[in-house]
């Protein structure tokens, strides 16, 4: 085929797809939602499915259009603007393959059906013109329609994917400020019941005296009782006081949190810790409210992590501000692990601790990394924007806020048929 009479076939192209275009749209649409209608779990028939799958209708169109510019321009390249994105047919794409197989996989099977629908008209149509077209060159341009198609549902794919984790960060946030709401009121419940029960002693501290003058058995057995109340709520009272802490972090400050933490810490697990405070006292009292209380809680986790795990004899704790970060690192002399066995069944509740502690760091926008090696220790490194304490911190998606798949999308992405993605979203 002549170069001059490339030009001829493209333009042929374009045309078949603009006069066809209702007929391609609608002949892939009803396969489509055919194939949605046998993977179905509620069972919709094809016509039901039609009146809800609006959406990837429009998506395809949009993708001809595309198609059908850099046939008319010649170019690679083309600008998709984020105004065009839509969350609710991008979550269509965000499926795995069935049985690990590649053409089970929702974006193979859409991409290539697509495809097949387009290609096939196409050549049908110029079959009855009278253009010498040659058939290699049809399908070189045709399997642009491939890259532009997959290019678009793997875009749509990240949206999807962002999409749900801002909704997991959003639900995580708020559960954390429920449970330590629940905590705080179930700890004013408790703390009630005890002064009501604390209450009594002093009552039976003076029928002891009165006993004392009468019958001296029975003192003595009306003081074991009292003894045994006493000593009872004192233990109920420190065993619950472990788990509410955010009393302690709210009305005494965050380092006098942390202190008595490692004071019952050392306690319970018979280890040394060592609280070492390279930052000034001003910086320290900024730490409190939410952010204040979720860091406390990524400390008191990694040392727990150290107690229950690491048969350590020393731990450290550094606190310092470092570049305008608020940076704690926790490091153990005990046994340390392999990171790539850690989600082994012995290890998964180690694991999901880490799990935890990393995904209260980010809801600060902070970072945590965790260095261990077996027999050698474990380090914990938690880094926290000092702004993130601030009153005026915002946290992923502020709660109420709406989240709009624009703000997970970059401005432009780029097409090139030869060097593949460019831009293709912003990090």
């Amino acid at each position: 085929m002549t170069e001059e009479n490339k030009p001829k076939v493209r333009a042929k192209i374009v045309e078949i797809i603009e006069k066809n275009r209702t007929k391609i749209l609608d002949r892939y649409y009803d396969d489509y939602c055919g194939y949605a209608s046998s993977i179905d779990h509620k069972k919709r028939n094809v016509e039901e499915l039609k009146s809800i799958y609006g959406p990837v209708k429009i998506r395809f169109s949009v993708i001809l259009d595309r198609f059908i510019s850099i046939l008319r321009n010649g170019k690679k390249n083309y600008d998709l603007s984020k105004s065009e994105q839509d969350v609710g047919y991008a979550l269509r794409f965000v499926v795995p393959a069935s049985r690990r197989e590649s053409h089970s996989h929702d974006i193979t099977r859409t991409t290539s059906g697509f495809y097949r629908t387009v290609t096939s008209l196409v050549l049908k149509e110029l079959n009855k013109t009278r253009l010498s077209a040659n058939k290699e060159y049809i399908l070189e341009l045709m399997n642009k329609l491939i890259y532009l198609t997959i290019e678009d549902l793997w875009i749509c794919s990240v949206v999807g994917f962002r999409f749900q984790q801002s909704v997991i960060q959003n639900l995580l946030v708020r559960l954390m400020m429920t449970q330590e709401k629940e905590r705080q009121k179930l700890w004013s419940e408790i703390h009630d019941e005890f002064l009501q029960i604390l209450a009594v002693i002093p009552l039976k501290l003076e029928i002891i005296e009165e006993l004392s003058k009468k019958d001296v058995l029975a003192m003595k057995r009306e003081l074991s009782f009292t003894k045994n109340i006493a000593k009872r709520t004192i233990k109920e009272i420190r065993e619950l006081g472990h788990g509410f802490n955010l009393y302690w972090v709210e009305r005494r400050g965050f380092l006098f949190s942390i202190k008595r933490f490692i004071k019952i810490f050392e306690q319970r697990f018979g280890m040394i810790v060592a609280l070492d405070v390279n930052t000034n006292v001003k910086e320290i009292r900024e730490i409190k409210g939410f952010a204040g209380i979720t860091l406390f809680r990524i400390i008191q986790e990694a040392l727990y992590n150290a107690g229950k795990h690491s048969k350590a004899t020393h731990v450290k704790v550094t606190i310092s501000v470092v570049n305008k970060n608020f940076t704690v690192t926790i490091e153990d002399n005990g046994l340390g692990f392999d990171e790539n066995e850690v989600k082994l069944k012995s290890r998964r509740l180690l694991s999901v601790g880490f799990a935890f502690m990393k995904e209260r760091a980010t809801i600060l926008n902070g970072s945590l990394h965790i260095n261990s090696m077996e027999n050698k220790g474990t380090r914990i490194d938690v880094s926290i924007p000092l702004e993130s304490f601030s009153k005026r911190a915002v946290f992923p998606n502020n709660l109420e806020k709406v989240v709009k798949p624009q703000e997970y999308i970059g401005t432009k992405y780029t097409y090139n048929a030869e060097v593949k993605f460019k831009n293709c979203h912003k990090p």
